[in-house]
């Protein structure tokens, strides 16, 4: 798993982010999904990222997972020399096992690959974003790194990430995922009215989880043809820099 960071100042900037990320031409496949997921949360007028949330949580989640439902035993396949009973990802390069390869960071940001691994394996890292916007304003602003896939309407798509946030910073905020869907095949128009963000866990030092749960079944995302998914750091736009660490990006179909 391999990281890079990324900077970001909200809302506009969102929409030129997800445009520039590269496209997996992939068609997303139907996968098990264990634990029942949920989050929801919205980018707020003015700038400010919003909360995200829950709406269920899987039995057996821990106090470090960012709000539950994550399965903290589940080893995401790699791209290179996949775990035995390892779950597959519709991600590319989902473990970061080969650097920061098809993620893209935001406009203005940087990213780089990590060997910190949050399964603790030497032959892979994770990826860092570094979110270092600093405004005189209220509110948060997100860094994010992410990645087009296409996908079928009608369907949902679990998806979750592993996240590491480093408590010597002279920093506070969160990591997360942040998902926007279009009606091209490559994420390339105008967003639909659809951007959610999963649960935001601020923990720090320890390996906690990002989940949420992208549903595609209204009418109104009936043209939904692909899903912009970012991995983000948050903070307050005044606060110090923040680097937050992401590993095994697990995106299944329900």
């Amino acid at each position: 798993m391999r990281n890079r960071p990324i900077a970001l100042t909200i809302a506009v900037a969102l929409l030129t982010a997800v445009s520039a990320c590269a496209i997996d031409d992939r068609l997303l496949s139907a996968a098990a999904v264990s634990g029942e997921l949920g989050g929801s949360g919205s980018v707020s007028s003015g700038g400010s990222a919003g909360s995200g949330g829950v709406n269920g949580g899987a039995a057996g989640e821990s106090p470090t997972d960012g709000g539950g439902g994550s399965d903290a035993a589940t080893m995401v396949c790699g791209d290179v020399d996949p775990v035995a009973n390892c779950v597959a990802s519709l991600a590319v390069n989902p473990t970061f096992d080969v650097g920061d390869t098809n993620w893209q960071q935001d406009p203005g940001s940087t990213q780089a690959w990590q060997n910190q691994d949050a399964d603790g394996r030497a032959d892979s890292g994770s990826l860092s974003v570094q979110n270092s916007a600093n405004e005189n304003k209220i509110g948060t602003v997100i860094a994010g790194s992410g990645q087009c896939l296409q996908i079928v309407a009608g369907q949902s798509y679990a998806i979750s990430a592993q996240v590491f946030i480093a408590g010597n910073q002279g920093s506070t905020g969160a990591g997360g995922i942040n998902v926007s869907l279009f009606s091209s095949s490559n994420c390339s128009d105008s967003m639909l009215a659809y951007h959610n963000q999963s649960t935001l866990p601020t923990q720090t030092d320890v390996w906690s989880s990002a989940h949420m749960v992208v549903d595609t079944s209204g009418a109104e995302l009936a043209t939904a043809r692909s899903m912009s998914v970012r991995v983000i750091a948050q903070k307050d736009f005044s606060a110090k820099p923040l680097t937050v660490l992401f590993d095994n990006v697990l995106i299944e179909v329900q």
